[in-house]
């Protein structure tokens, strides 16, 4: 049903099937795909439970217990398994190539993060705020920290990107999620910032040598006459390479969206990572654009709340420093939440293009 949150797992023997919504595991309880025996889990729930307990579900078969020995031949039979088993999925259990999935599925990804963000909120803006401290820190050594700030960023993210798929397989969020990138992938995720630091030169290279293919003569003929700047060859050139730097910057994070995410939880290296994403962003441009501009919405929504309240004490109170303090305070905790889906919406957005369950 449309507008519906894919929040249910079936667990079978040691196979996890899903995300669905509700509608769909009635749906194929009815039709006999899921049967009373089965283990059901969603988001929230700290253990799987079975089927038959659910009071919405019609099964086309009778109850049996699961993992008993034949199940009465049913070919749906679930074979015994402690939830465990399944219920924390491991790096590698998901797969390497995207599958494609509608455009209404990029709403879905927005809301399945605002239903893992909304479980522990405190948590994702500490971690968050301890994140930008660092590279904060980072940034402020002397010539190689802008360097490092940008090898540690896909290590972060991947840490964030940890944190998410503990949340969501029912963990309760652990702040120490955030460094999970270091512990276990820090030499991959080290080596795509190294490659994202490479592209963004070439970036750079590329847009240079356009800007003095196409306008370098003339500019540089005419500053001693801005006027002449302004005529249309000149306003043509720049719109060219306005049109090459966004592809660029369009190429460039299509490749890197689900990186980090492929990195940590598909065992991929950085190349191979950033190829799978840059398929998955371009077979999937039409859900990608639909959570895009979602999250625009969201971000230009959190800058209006962060800056009425402030003009509205300085107009009214006519103090900066209120304005300045409430504004202060709106944007920590808007800004925050903003940020927070970013990271969290690229992990449910990962899970249902590389997951192994099918809809």
């Amino acid at each position: 049903m449309e507008g519906e949150v894919r929040t249910w797992w079936v667990l079978r023997g040691s196979e996890k099937f899903g995300p669905y919504t509700r509608s769909e595991l009635k749906a194929m309880a009815t039709a006999g795909n899921v049967v009373s025996g089965d283990l059901i889990w969603k988001e929230g729930l700290k253990a799987a439970v079975r089927a038959d307990t659910l009071p919405d579900l019609s099964f086309a078969e009778p109850s049996y217990d699961n993992g008993s020995a034949n199940a009465g031949g049913n070919p749906y039979r679930a074979p015994g398994a402690a939830v465990a088993d399944v219920h924390h999925s491991a790096p590698g259990s998901f797969g390497t190539e995207a599958r494609r999935v509608p455009a209404g599925h990029g709403s879905q990804w927005l809301g399945e993060a605002w239903d893992i963000f909304k479980q522990s909120w405190l948590t994702w803006t500490m971690a968050l705020v301890v994140m930008w401290v660092c590279l904060g820190i980072v940034a402020m050594v002397p010539v190689l920290g802008s360097i490092a700030q940008a090898l540690l960023s896909p290590v972060f993210a991947g840490g964030l990107i940890a944190m998410a798929h503990a949340t969501s397989n029912g963990e309760s969020a652990d702040i120490n999620h955030l460094f999970d990138g270091f512990r276990q992938k820090f030499g991959p995720l080290v080596v795509l910032g190294l490659i994202n630091i490479g592209l963004m030169l070439a970036l750079a290279v590329v847009v240079l040598i356009a800007f003095f293919m196409v306008l370098g003569v003339g500019v540089l003929g005419n500053l001693h006459n801005p006027a002449a700047l302004l005529n249309g060859s000149t306003l043509v050139g720049i719109w060219f390479i306005m049109v090459i730097l966004v592809i660029g910057i369009a190429l460039f994070a299509s490749a890197n969206w689900l990186a980090p995410s492929l990195i940590m939880l598909s065992n991929m290296s950085p190349t191979d990572a950033l190829g799978s994403s840059f398929r998955a962003s371009w077979r999937n441009w039409l859900p990608g654009l639909n959570l895009a501009w979602r999250l625009v919405l969201i971000g230009l929504g959190a800058v209006i709340l962060v800056s009425a309240p402030s003009v509205a004490a300085y107009i009214l109170v006519s103090s900066k420093v209120l304005g300045f303090l409430i504004g202060g305070i709106m944007a920590l905790v808007f800004g925050i939440t903003f940020l927070a889906f970013v990271p969290i919406s690229t992990y449910t957005s990962f899970r249902d293009l590389y997951g192994h369950g099918e809809y």
